[in-house]
């Protein structure tokens, strides 16, 4: 969750953003540059917390990134997010998004919940069931918030 005018390069270089494996075993090639992790890399750095088979079907499906976008700034405009809840799920394992830069990004972008896991960078692929329940949490959270509003809505047109 960059702010406003970070890039993922600028999160990286925060104190928090130290010991990120990503950007230190990407390969960049090509023409335009792609960035490329080595599959060994991508075990340690992706999927630590993976069954191998799991892993080895990941890494086999991996493509090449275009590395142009890691530089730019995120530009949100004044009062995009307003009225907009956002949701955390934190990896505490997580060797792409070090957990001291994801706790960072937390308290500078107010979230109304929060959920860490015990798990790598793909909780979707390494803890599925408590990704899943994560994220119905979240989904209830937010549909109780815009039933509150709408009842607030139809009170002020009825004039309460």
């Amino acid at each position: 969750m960059p702010k406003d005018g970070q890039s993922l390069v600028d999160l990286t270089k925060l104190p928090e953003g130290d010991g990120e494996q990503v950007l230190a075993n990407v390969v960049v090639e090509g023409e335009p540059p792609v960035a490329v992790m080595p599959a060994a890399a991508s075990r340690h750095v992706l999927y630590g917390s993976c069954a191998e088979d799991v892993a080895a079907w990941a890494i086999a499906r991996q493509c090449p990134q275009p590395v142009s976008p890691l530089p730019m700034a995120v530009s949100i405009p004044p009062g995009a997010l307003n009225g907009i809840n956002r949701y955390y799920v934190l990896c505490t394992r997580d060797r792409a998004i070090p957990p001291p830069l994801q706790r960072r990004m937390v308290a500078e972008n107010i979230c109304a919940d929060v959920v860490e896991l015990d798990t790598d960078h793909t909780p979707q692929l390494s803890m599925t069931n408590e990704l899943a329940k994560a994220l119905h949490r979240f989904a209830t959270h937010s549909s109780a918030g815009a039933g509150r509003l709408a009842d607030r809505k139809d009170r002020a047109a009825a004039g309460e």
